[in-house]
């Protein structure tokens, strides 16, 4: 069983959107960057999902999903299934794809950018103690 969540746009009439494809999903991994900020939600692909209602538990018991979206590409995937091939081209399309130098820099872009951001945020922490020091006496 593969249930594919996602749609993309129908490239002759791009303000309609289609039912997506797995083909269709792995030409945009050979293609595009995927985003990296996925990594903290599954890592592109989940073996073992937790599902929020019993329906969905029974419905897709065994499966795997996969979904992310990438950096400039404006294209989310979202597939589930237990279909043991479509499992391995799509994990293989993901591995090859995390494996590029593009999507490395754009780890290392990510990664700086958090740590600006939790070092800032530290900054901004220090100067509210410095002045409730003040403030306070």
């Amino acid at each position: 069983m593969t249930e594919i969540l996602s749609t993309t746009r129908d490239p002759d009439m791009p303000w309609i959107e289609k039912p997506d494809t797995v083909d269709r999903i792995l030409r945009d991994l050979a293609a595009h960057t995927l985003n990296p900020v996925f990594e903290k939600y599954g890592d592109f692909c989940d073996h073992h999902p937790e599902w929020l209602t019993e329906a969905a538990k029974k419905k897709y018991a065994g499966c795997t999903r996969f979904w992310g979206d990438f950096l400039e590409h404006a294209s989310l995937f979202d597939v589930i299934t237990d279909d043991r091939e479509t499992i391995a081209r799509l994990s293989k399309a993901i591995a090859c794809n995390k494996a590029t130098p593009q999507y490395i820099e754009a780890r290392r872009v990510l990664a700086a950018r958090e740590a600006e951001r939790r070092a800032e945020m530290e900054r901004d922490r220090q100067r509210r103690i410095a002045f409730a020091e003040v403030a306070n006496g």
